[in-house]
């Protein structure tokens, strides 16, 4: 059972047979020969002259910590455990420099910002030579952080992981020295569809547009003790089932999708619906933000207001970031106030704490 709290910190039990989670931890990109019988697993693994191992920087209460850890111990690696309650970049490095780490998995910006600040402060300082792979899941992680990262790690391939608790694997980017990936644009899994709105029906893989992802099995079986919520994620569409957690997407016209949030997420403000992740992502791209979390906030006139709660740097200045939101946002969608802050409430998983969060915009 994995215990999500999700965006609402309010916990469910995420029901799982132990099969279904390792044949999907064997979607991976990352596994090259997936093993189709014991016998094949056992041989690969017996096989492996130079096993990984894999620093989980993020709590292992987090499902993708959790996720990779398991998947490399059961190819014969190693799984290295820092031992600060709190995250110290130049304790991971330190970590991933002695024992020589192959992977580390993070969860977005909130790790990936202070470990390439690290770097940059301390050139030079770690034999990283090992390390290949740095994979991140459940958090937005910005195109200018990857950038940083492979700057200081040009042998290092960086993997945005697109997955939910009761559902993982439903897309990924790569970036390299080579290549970048737009934040926020993902190339599906095979196993992944696009459903209508109110998934009466699955979109074709040639139209572009809007949709909530879905995919098929494996899967979770549902929510501990929850039936209507199981029924209500888990469902036959089209004569499929599919798990349907609720984040919505775009199929772009190139075949790729771009994340733009959880239907719950969503703030309705004068009659137009915002969804918060997007107008987060446009935050971190923008001049002296380091971090941000979006809510809504009643107001008499428009119903919800869009509130920014940011942690800022050097530079930060409100004008010249409201005019780098208007390259990529409607007007509707700017933030009718920002609030500055030391830094932005999170849960200890490094997911937003937008419970908190709200209470702090309508306070102010």
């Amino acid at each position: 059972m994995l215990y999500t709290g999700g965006t609402t910190g309010q916990p469910k039990g995420v029901v799982w047979r132990m099969g279904d989670a390792r044949a999907v931890q064997l979607e991976s990109p990352t596994v090259k020969a997936p093993p189709a019988t014991m016998e094949e697993h056992l041989a690969a693994v017996a096989a492996n002259t130079a096993p990984g191992r894999i620093i989980p920087a993020c709590p292992l209460m987090h499902g993708a910590g959790t996720n990779s850890s398991i998947a490399e111990l059961m190819n014969g690696g190693t799984v290295v455990l820092l031992k600060s309650r709190g995250f110290d970049p130049e304790e991971l490095w330190d970590a991933a420099s002695h024992w020589g780490v192959t992977r580390i998995l993070i969860v977005g910006d909130v790790f990936a910002r202070p470990m390439a600040e690290a770097l940059a402060a301390h050139p030079g300082r770690w034999d990283l030579s090992t390390l290949r792979l740095i994979s991140s899941a459940g958090l937005m992680w910005s195109r200018e952080v990857k950038a940083a990262l492979v700057e200081a790690l040009p042998q290092v391939t960086l993997m945005d992981i697109l997955g939910a608790s009761e559902a993982s694997n439903f897309a990924y980017s790569f970036t390299t020295a080579t290549h970048a990936t737009p934040t926020g644009l993902f190339e599906a899994a095979p196993t992944t569809v696009l459903v209508a709105s109110d998934c009466s029906r699955i979109l074709d893989s040639d139209d572009p547009g809007p949709g909530l992802l879905a995919r098929k099995a494996p899967f979770a079986l549902g929510y501990h003790d929850d039936p209507a919520k199981t029924a209500a994620t888990y469902r036959e569409i089209d004569g499929v089932m599919l798990a349907v957690p609720g984040d919505m997407a775009e199929r772009t016209e190139d075949g790729r999708l771009r994340l733009i949030g959880r239907d719950s997420m969503v703030i309705n403000t004068g009659g137009e619906k915002v969804f918060v992740e997007e107008v987060e992502e446009a935050l971190k791209r923008a001049p002296g933000i380091v971090d941000a979390i979006v809510v809504g906030a009643p107001d008499e006139k428009w119903g919800k207001v869009i509130v920014a709660l940011v942690e800022t740097g050097s530079g930060f200045d409100e004008g010249a970031v409201r005019a780098c939101l208007l390259r990529d946002l409607a007007p509707y969608k700017l933030p009718k106030r920002f609030i500055q802050m030391d830094e932005v409430p999170r849960h200890a998983s490094g997911k937003g704490d937008y419970r908190r969060a709200a209470s702090i915009a309508v306070e102010a």
